[in-house]
Formats: structure tokens, sequence, C-alpha cells
């Protein structure tokens, strides 16, 4: 990962997550910014990955559009939280863009992607930002998984403080269950309980809501969803409370909710 502080944009965010580290004032703070500073820049060389893997090459100002969005996209998450603590209500996506309008005003198209990249792809999606808000999404989620597959062999513990949550039972959620039976992306709003393993297992679902060839392509050649799922097994199921035998049940049901092949037929449905 490579942080290119020529960009004035890359300059503008870096210095906004810095302003909110040193001023943090409760350790949720803290830790929510750190990890999303180096969230922003593993979403940034995904979204230079996916520009590579684009054939034929895409235009030199679509590729800035991309990138510039791409540093862009969580900067509301900078302003996410208030004497300490998540402030309700709050949309980093709506956030993200008017600081961009008012310190970015010519960069319209990045400011679009931004407002609408936290929502879920629809045919509500403004004409106006793609593709740069495709490969913006795409980038957002398949960054999201390589920061999990990478840290939580280390980082178990420090993962479970930061999302204040921990795996408290041995039964996934129904939605979720019935989204990996349908083969689509999971709707949370319509889950009753959301703990560490019910939202980091609705996260493999998100092969449903890639849009882009690149994404799929780079999705299957790093062998993204498998091995994060891999991971969730090896490492999230250890941590819940029951039994050897409630654990094994899991994580067999969890292996035929989420085979190879729900994987490999999505690739192939989109020619990868």
């Amino acid at each position: 990962m490579q942080v290119d502080l020529e960009r004035k944009v890359t300059r503008f965010v870096v210095q906004e997550y810095v302003n909110a580290i040193v001023n943090f004032k409760s350790q949720t703070e803290l830790d929510f910014d750190v990890h999303k500073l180096i969230h922003t820049f593993e979403v940034v060389d995904v979204a230079h990955k996916l520009i590579d893997l684009t054939n034929p090459k895409l235009p030199k100002k679509l590729q800035n559009q991309i990138i510039n969005a791409a540093i862009l996209h969580d900067i509301g998450r900078c302003h996410e939280f208030e004497k300490g603590q998540l402030k309700k209500n709050f949309d980093h996506g709506q956030d993200g863009y008017l600081w961009i309008k008012k310190y970015f005003p010519h960069l319209i198209v990045e400011g679009t992607s931004t407002q609408w990249h936290n929502k879920c792809p629809s045919e509500s999606d403004p004409l106006a930002a793609q593709p740069v808000l495709n490969y913006v999404r795409d980038a957002d989620m398949l960054g999201n998984l390589i920061y999990e597959i990478k840290k939580m062999p280390v980082f178990m513990d420090h993962i479970l403080k930061l999302f204040k949550e921990r795996p408290t039972g041995l039964t996934l959620d129904n939605e979720i269950v019935q989204a990996a039976l349908q083969n689509r992306s999971c709707c949370r709003s319509q889950m009753k309980k959301c703990d560490f393993l019910d939202m980091i297992l609705s996260q493999l679902l998100w092969i449903y809501n890639l849009r882009t060839q690149a994404g799929f392509t780079f999705a299957k050649k790093e062998k993204i969803f498998p091995r994060c799922r891999d991971i969730i097994v090896s490492h999230v199921l250890p941590v819940i409370q029951g039994s050897e035998k409630q654990k094994k049940q899991l994580e067999t049901q969890i292996k035929q909710l989420f085979p190879d092949e729900m994987f490999l037929k999505e690739f192939e449905k989109h020619g990868i």
C-alpha cells in the first residue's frame, strides 16, 4: 500500500483523519478512525488494481476520477464522532459529499460517488456518477474483506473491541441463511440480530453486490470470498462460547451455505 501525498485530495483526507485521531475523546473513536484511515488506502490500492484489470484501458481522466473518489469515499467517517460517541443517524456519504462540495467543488463526479457509495446499488443510482461509483463500491467492499483477511488472525481481540460486539450464539440470523440459499445479498434491515459473526458472514454475500467485471476478476484471482469464509471458521468460531460439538455443527452450516461452488457460479455468470 502506497500513500501518494502529491495528490491534494490525499493530503486533505490524511489531514482530516490525523486531526480526528490526535483529538480523539474515547478509545472507541481512536480505534475507529485509525481503522478507517487504513481502510481508505486499502480501497485506493484495490481501485488501482481494478483499473489495471480493466480491458481496454480506461481513459486517464476516468482513472483519476476513480482514484480521487476512492480516496475521498469515507472522508465523512472522520466526522462521525461527537464527544467520543458515534452520532445518531449519521450519513457519512452525505457528510463527505458536503465536505467535497466545500473544498473541491470541481470534483462533481467524485462528490456524487461519495454521496451514494454507502447506499445499496439500485436503479435509482445517479447515472452521472457511473462508472466511477461502480468501481468505488467494488473497491470498498473488496478492501474491507482484504483488511479482515489480513488482520483477523493477528488482531482478533482488537477487532472485537472495535466493533464492541462479540459472537454470542451458535445460531445464524435467519436473514443470512435465507439470503445465502436464495443467492442474493443480505438485507441487514431484515436481520433480527447482528453480532460480530452475523455481520461478517453477511459480507460474504457482497459478491452479489459487485458491479464491475474487474471486481469479479480480482475477487476470483485473489480468492477473496473463500479466504474470508475460512478466516471466519478458523478465527471467529473459536471465540464463541459453546461446546466443540456445537461449533463443529456451525462450521458445517457455514461451509454448506457458502461453498466454493456458490462463488464460482457467480463468477461464471459474469464470464469470469
